[in-house]
């Protein structure tokens, strides 16, 4: 799952409790807002507080989780006598994730007396936690919907911007889970918007990034990636992060050019590079070339094709990496062949015949590529004793690699 979803669905219980003790207690103790009930609550009784800091820091090792319910329970009973109110509905709630691995009724039960309490005392930071909680843990589709809109609702009245997103966060995670792309989308841009109010640039970068790549793996739609990846790609400008803007460029270059943008593909792309390289991340420039390569292929210029493709493996053979660069070499006899490029594809095939034997590091697609590409560019050239001798290879080698159980990719472009 992208990475602007935090935790799938069995990692939560821990993962909210985690967050319990940073959002609640900061949360708990913002002033009042003239339309919201975000009230304040009592201090807490000294040895109520240590028992629940005690059963915090047990969770957080992941140990003694009978230890931990036991000062929860001695908590509650504590915050009872002392009649704090928001001490007994924190503890139960708290209790309540504990129990939610292995008693689901008691955990139901701890959470429903958590919500009477807090709704009848006017905690609504603690209600937004509770309905992010139920709505993970104990509802249906409809009804985690409904929990997740009215925490927002007690969160925008009471400007809790920070614990916004967090709750578009996890009703993304909801419509991830039962797969509806244009909700999840909606609560991405959601959370997006909120982040750039709080001022917080790169983090909504990074979330337009992940969403980019949702959209076109999930949606499959290029088009709305590359405005997110152009969104994001101008917040980091505006943050000066240079290696995720590389990134960032790279990808939008090479979606525009399955757009048939090919300017602006170019543009974005050789900028790319530029950034890689002046940072010497020699690697990911030379990914990047081969992305470059692609598109100048798609755009009918050949010639500008195979120049980033001799830069890439030259780049990839430095680094020995011989399977990289082969898989460079193997794309320039492709395009050679497709564009009747004769001279340059005899000089490719032959560095490509001379990588292949004699390097060893060379995953066996690429060697089979490189038989297969190899005999259909001596077909175009006319060539009839290449054409047997490497249609012959490629013949015996997938034979010995179906006789090992490995499936053969059918010979095609």
């Amino acid at each position: 799952m992208p990475h602007f979803l935090r935790l799938p669905f069995s990692f939560r219980p821990f993962a909210l409790f985690l967050l319990a003790g940073i959002l609640l207690f900061s949360c708990g103790e913002t002033e009042p807002e003239k339309k919201g009930r975000n009230n304040p609550h009592p201090p807490f009784n000294r040895r109520a507080a240590k028992l629940m800091d005690s059963a915090e820091y047990f969770m957080k090792q992941g140990i003694n989780q009978k230890q931990s319910e036991k000062f929860l329970e001695d908590a509650i009973s504590i915050h009872i006598a002392d009649s704090n109110a928001y001490g007994e509905a924190l503890a139960s709630y708290r209790l309540s994730i504990l129990y939610s691995d292995h008693d689901k009724d008691r955990a139901f039960r701890l959470l429903d007396r958590a919500f009477r309490i807090t709704a009848d005392k006017g905690y609504d930071s603690l209600m937004v936690e509770l309905y992010l909680f139920r709505g993970a843990e104990f509802s249906t589709v409809e009804q985690q919907v409904n929990d997740y809109l009215r925490a927002d609702s007690l969160a925008r009245l009471n400007k809790m911007e920070e614990m916004r997103i967090r709750i578009f966060q996890e009703k993304g995670s909801t419509c991830f889970f039962y797969a509806d792309p244009f909700q999840y989308r909606d609560c991405a841009d959601s959370a997006i918007t909120v982040m750039l109010k709080l001022g917080r640039k790169k983090e909504a970068a990074i979330a337009l990034e992940n969403l980019a790549e949702y959209a076109e793996n999930e949606m499959h739609n290029i088009n709305v990636a590359a405005d997110k990846l152009e969104q994001s790609a101008g917040l980091f400008r505006e943050v000066n992060d240079s290696f995720y803007l590389a990134k960032t460029l790279s990808r939008l270059g090479f979606l525009q050019g399955g757009q048939r943008v090919y300017g602006g593909a170019w543009k974005n792309l050789r900028e790319g590079i530029r950034i890689y390289e002046l940072k010497g991340l020699k690697k990911s420039a030379a990914e990047a070339r081969m992305d470059l390569a692609l598109v100048y292929e798609k755009s009918n210029q050949p010639d500008s094709a195979l120049v980033q493709l001799s830069r890439a493996a030259e780049t990839w053979m430095k680094a020995d990496d011989p399977d990289k660069a082969l898989e460079c070499l193997n794309n320039g006899l492709r395009i050679c062949t497709a564009f009747s490029k004769i001279e340059a594809g005899k000089q490719i095939q032959s560095e490509a015949d001379e990588l292949e034997g004699t390097s060893k590091n060379i995953r066996w697609e690429q060697r089979l590529n490189f038989y297969r590409k190899s005999a259909r560019f001596f077909s175009m050239a006319d060539d009839s004793k290449q054409v047997v001798i490497f249609g012959k290879a490629a013949q015996e080698f997938a034979a010995s690699l179906q006789a090992q159980g490995i499936s053969i990719p059918p010979d095609g472009e």
